[in-house]
C-alpha cells in the first residue's frame, strides 16, 4: 500500500516537472495548462499534509457522567461538559458522540486501587 508521504512526494515532484516544462518553452508556446497542473498538484500535496496532521492528532474521547440538580438529572460529557437531559434521546439510548464537541463516548475507566 502506498503511504501518504509517498503520494505527497510524488505530487510535489509532478508539480516541479510541470513548472520546469512550462519554463523551458518559449513564451509564445507556454501552456497555461502546465501552470494549472502544477498548482493542482501543489494543492493536492497541501491537502494530504493537512489530512495526515488531522489523522495523527489524538482523538477526543469522553464518557457520559450522570449529574443532578434540585429537580432532575442530566448526563454531561466528560470532555467538554455539555449537559444533555436524560430524555433527550429517550429511555436509555446515548449517542456514541457528543453533539457539542464531537468526542467519541467510551465506557468510563474504573480506577484500580490496590
Amino acid at each position: 500500500m502506498i503511504e501518504i508521504d509517498e503520494i505527497i512526494s510524488n505530487a510535489e515532484y509532478c508539480a516541479d516537472v510541470y513548472e520546469r516544462m512550462n519554463k523551458a518553452m518559449p513564451p509564445a508556446l507556454q501552456v497555461s495548462d502546465y501552470k494549472r497542473y502544477a498548482e493542482d498538484h501543489r494543492q493536492l500535496a497541501e491537502w494530504l499534509r493537512d489530512y495526515k496532521r488531522l489523522k495523527e492528532r489524538e482523538p477526543k474521547t469522553g464518557y457520559w457522567e450522570k449529574t443532578t440538580d434540585r429537580y432532575s438529572y442530566w448526563y454531561r460529557c466528560s470532555y467538554c461538559g455539555e449537559r444533555i437531559p436524560k430524555n433527550f434521546w429517550g429511555n436509555n439510548y446515548f449517542s456514541p458522540y457528543c453533539p457539542e464537541c464531537g468526542a467519541q463516548m467510551v465506557e468510563p475507566q474504573e480506577s484500580e486501587d490496590v
